[in-house]
């Protein structure tokens, strides 16, 4: 599993954490549990960051796993 954990206020986190909200927008609107007026998604990375480094917290991105197999070669 792979995943980014940081609390800098550099870090790259918040703009993958706001670009994946970004991409559940039509659905949390679809299902009534927020409308993007609520969710302000284009500045949701940089109140991540403001919050994170403000309470000196930390903010972990969506795990990622990943698997390969090899096929046996047959003739």
């Amino acid at each position: 599993m792979d995943a980014l954990v940081s609390g800098e206020g550099d870090s790259p986190v918040y703009k993958l954490l706001a670009e994946a909200v970004r991409s559940l927008a039509p659905t949390l609107e679809n299902l009534n549990i927020a409308s993007a007026a609520q969710v302000k998604v284009d500045g949701l990375a940089d109140r991540m960051r403001k919050e994170v480094v403000a309470k000196r917290g930390i903010a972990m991105s969506y795990g990622l796993v990943g698997a390969w197999a090899r096929k046996p070669f047959t003739s």
